[in-house]
């Protein structure tokens, strides 16, 4: 058991560095003149399926844990971790 406690602290520290490079990178772009950045963001957040919309909201805008945004989407803790790597990356991908 501590090994998985040990392990899943580790992997939240992981995201949570993962996630401050993704926030400095964000500071530091400049949306180029013929595309608002919010625009950009608008049409990227559209291509999410409504799971990830919903667990975005839930994480970042509801500040849910993942063990209630688990609870709340009939899942597993280790289900939404994986979910939320997956959707960051995607978020990555289509941003940058």
């Amino acid at each position: 058991m501590l090994d998985r406690l040990k392990g899943e602290i580790r992997f939240e520290e992981n995201v949570m560095q993962t996630e401050d490079h993704v926030l400095e990178l964000l500071n530091d772009f400049e949306a180029p003149v013929s595309e608002k950045w919010s625009d950009r963001v608008h049409i990227t957040f559209e291509t999410l399926t409504e799971s990830e919309r919903s667990l975005i909201y839930w994480l970042f805008v509801e500040g849910l844990t993942q063990a209630e945004c688990a609870a709340n989407a009939g899942i597993s803790v280790a289900g939404i971790k994986k979910r939320r790597e997956r959707m960051l990356v995607k978020l990555r991908k289509e941003l940058f």
